[in-house]
This record gives structure tokens, sequence and C-alpha cells, in this order.
């Protein structure tokens, strides 16, 4: 789901749209949504982002990081597991090209992909 579909279901619906989140994107919008969503109750697994480094401000990953959300830079997502919904999600390390790197996969559970990029 979009980050924008998330926020709107826990600010406007009331409505956590998973129990274990993993974001997809760094920048400002994943950032604050992950924060949103840790404040609604829902546990947000780790933020990936495909670039070097974290796009947002800092002081936003600030405080995902304190609530413990692990950030993983230079990763992207490489698939999605489950049998009739989300079960788990598979990140995988990119090199300096953005090419995966095989042999780096982490398997994380999840039950709800956001995608902020």
């Amino acid at each position: 789901m979009s980050s924008g579909a998330a926020q709107t279901l826990i600010n406007i619906e009331r409505v956590i749209p998973g129990e274990r989140i993993l974001m997809i994107g760094s920048g400002n919008v994943g950032l604050i949504v992950g924060y949103q969503l840790l404040q609604a109750g829902a546990d947000v697994v780790a933020i990936i982002e495909a670039a070097p480094s974290i796009t947002g401000y800092l002081v936003h990953a600030g405080k995902v990081m304190r609530a413990g959300v692990p950030i993983y830079t230079g990763h992207t997502i490489k698939e999605v597991r489950g049998s009739k919904s989300v079960e788990e999600a598979v990140i995988i390390a990119l090199d300096k090209k953005w090419n995966p790197i095989e042999g780096t996969e982490k398997t994380v559970p999840a039950d709800t992909v956001c995608i902020s990029v």
C-alpha cells in the first residue's frame, strides 16, 4: 500500500493497516508515516532505502531509530512471500551501480508493505 493510504487509514479512519509493517523509502514522507504508524500501535519492522543514505531529514529518522526501527540504506525489496496475504519480505543489499548483491538477503516478518518512493 502507499504511504498516503496508510496515513489516511491511521489519521482519518483510525485503522492500523497492519501489525508488522515494512516501509520502503526513507524520505520525509516514509519517515513521518513510519513514526505515525508506531504511534498508532503498529510494529514498523524496518525502513529500507535504495540510496546509500537516508534521504529525509535526520530529525525524522532519529524518531524512528530511537523507537528501535532499523533503517537499511543501500537495500531494496527482492520479494514478498505469503500464501493468502503478506507474511514476510526479503530485502537485499545493492552495490554502487544499484545491482542486487546475491547472498545479502534478509528475511523480515511483515504483514504489510508500505511504499513511499
